[in-house]
């Protein structure tokens, strides 16, 4: 009696043991389909929705800028032309801890978020770039990325600001000094490394003032980006950028280390 009423409770006397089974592979196989289907026409809807919306698909990674030289190869009968991009020189800075700093040499493997500021500036400027400066440091530090990014503010008029004032500029924007370094060097020095490394030819700060670029540079030292530290959005455009280049490869600098 216990077999057949453990038989007739698992499987209903209606059905054979020959139905059920087709079944459970029937369901099996429309569980197969299904799942298919979703994995096939899902990303083909989103790729339709991105595409009506203007986007392309693709990540469009941060032009190079500078140009040192152009090499022209023949190769099979055609000329190609060989772009080298400018590779940011040796500098010589003074850190608000009293520090020497090289922008080619230190922070190795880091890109550099740079600007530049003044403690003696009576308008607003420098305080928002250095705002934005801060949301950028917040954002990469709550994302624990912060070790990649190296930000770098560096004084105008330092005949004006001292490193103590510089030191205590510093210590109002920001707790964490590892990542956030201010910067202050010779007039010269200045205007050299603005022009001549980072190809800003209007730089004047006794004509213009405080510069509102902030400017992107590669772990590899190359110039990817110039940004409007006034602008919200070009801030966010910036921390977009600096994501994609924290994980771009370059085979021919790779070559090189």
């Amino acid at each position: 009696m216990s077999s057949n009423y453990h038989d007739s409770a698992s499987i209903p006397q209606s059905i054979t043991c020959s139905d059920y089974i087709c079944r459970v592979n029937n369901w099996s196989i429309r569980s197969k389909i299904l799942g298919g289907g979703i994995a096939l026409f899902v990303p083909l809807i989103c790729y339709f929705i991105l595409r009506s919306t203007g986007h392309t698909g693709h990540v469009a990674v941060p032009q190079h800028f500078g140009i040192d030289t152009v090499i022209t190869k023949n190769v099979d009968g055609k000329e190609l032309a060989d772009t080298i991009y400018h590779t940011i020189g040796r500098t010589q800075l003074l850190s608000h801890l009293n520090k020497t700093v090289d922008l080619k040499e230190d922070f190795d493997r880091k890109t550099l978020v740079i600007n530049f500021f003044s403690i003696s500036d009576s308008s607003t400027r420098s305080d928002k770039l250095s705002y934005h400066m801060g949301r950028i440091q917040k954002g990469f530090k709550m994302k624990k990325h912060d070790s990649a990014v190296q930000l770098l503010s560096i004084a105008i008029f330092p005949e004006k600001d001292s490193l103590q004032s510089i030191r205590t500029y510093a210590n109002e924007h920001t707790l964490d000094h590892d990542t956030w370094t201010f910067l202050r060097g010779s007039n010269e020095e200045i205007e050299r490394i603005a022009k001549k490394e980072f190809f800003m030819q209007d730089f004047s700060p006794n004509q213009n003032g405080v510069p509102a670029d902030i400017i992107l540079i590669d772990k590899y030292r190359n110039i990817r980006g110039y940004y409007n530290g006034l602008d919200s959005l070009d801030i966010i455009r910036c921390i977009d950028d600096i994501a994609i280049l924290m994980v771009e490869k370059n085979k021919i600098h790779e070559k090189k280390r």
